[in-house]
């Protein structure tokens, strides 16, 4: 898979988007109760099409992947067009041995696929040196009976991909606040998973976002209510999304979406929209 990736600078900050894929969803199954005619109105036809992008950050000496992609055992299992990550790596110029940690935004496959790969006995991590970063209430809950009752099968990826890492003396389970490199910060930002984050990234008075999946389409940061079948909490997701938007209008900070790109939130009437770079 081609690399399609873009970077961009916060200060002395450096972040490039790696291509993992994309997938196209039926958009019932991106929004949950929308009028098709709401749908249709945002340019929101059968399906849409989500980028799988994790960030590559380069801060002070360390590199740090935030998320890891599907991963190409389960891209493939799946039949997507997805799982390139370590390629777009390469092509980046950076080999999965310098990497200093993946910080996991959350739980879910696509996020979390890549992060171990097939071996001779079970599975061994991709990243072999990388800390492995992942908030508290996100581990509790994918290895606790609350992740099982939400759905097996992503507990089972969860599992395979996790514990290669655990295993080797890689997990770092960690409360929202901590920095986990010089200017780059995760911070809770749950409802699409009960421990879902954010990786806040500032240097040099310029401030981003990598949002993971609090928003999955820019059309939900006109709309913060349209939520969907993989978010959890719809009313926490709603109430993470909208204090977000409000702290990105106010301080201009740059967003960097995994799945639909980069640009900066404006006020919009009493609302807001997404105005991509």
């Amino acid at each position: 898979m081609a690399d399609q990736s873009e970077t961009l600078r916060i200060g002395e900050i450096e972040c490039r988007r790696i291509t993992d894929g994309w997938v196209e969803y039926p958009r019932e199954d991106l929004f949950r109760g929308v009028a098709p005619e709401a749908l249709e109105a945002a340019g929101i036809r059968s399906t849409g099409t989500l980028v799988y992008a994790p960030l590559l950050v380069r801060s002070d000496g360390r590199l740090i992947l935030a998320d890891a992609g599907a991963g190409p055992d389960l891209a493939k299992e799946w039949e997507l067009p997805a799982g390139g990550a370590v390629d777009a790596l390469a092509s980046a110029g950076v080999s999965v041995d310098e990497n200093d940690a993946v910080a996991v935004s959350h739980g879910h496959p696509d996020h979390v696929g890549g992060l171990s790969m097939p071996a001779a006995e079970g599975r061994v991590p991709t990243f072999p040196r990388a800390r492995v970063v992942i908030s508290r209430r996100e581990w509790e809950f994918f290895t606790g009976p609350e992740g099982l009752a939400y759905d097996e099968d992503d507990v089972e990826v969860f599992r395979t991909r996790l514990e290669p890492s655990r295993d080797a003396g890689l997990l770092d389970i960690v409360d929202p606040g901590e920095e986990i490199a010089s200017g780059v910060r995760m911070i809770a930002a749950p409802g699409h998973t009960p421990g879902h984050c954010v990786l806040e990234i500032e240097s040099g008075g310029e401030r981003a976002v990598y949002i993971g999946d609090a928003m999955l389409h820019p059309a939900e940061v006109e709309h913060p209510d349209w939520t969907g079948p993989s978010d959890y909490d719809p009313p926490l997701t709603e109430a993470t999304r909208r204090e977000l938007l409000r702290l990105s209008a106010e301080d201009g900070r740059r967003w960097i979406a995994y799945h639909f790109g980069t640009g900066r939130i404006r006020r919009a009437g009493d609302g807001h929209r997404f105005v991509a770079d």
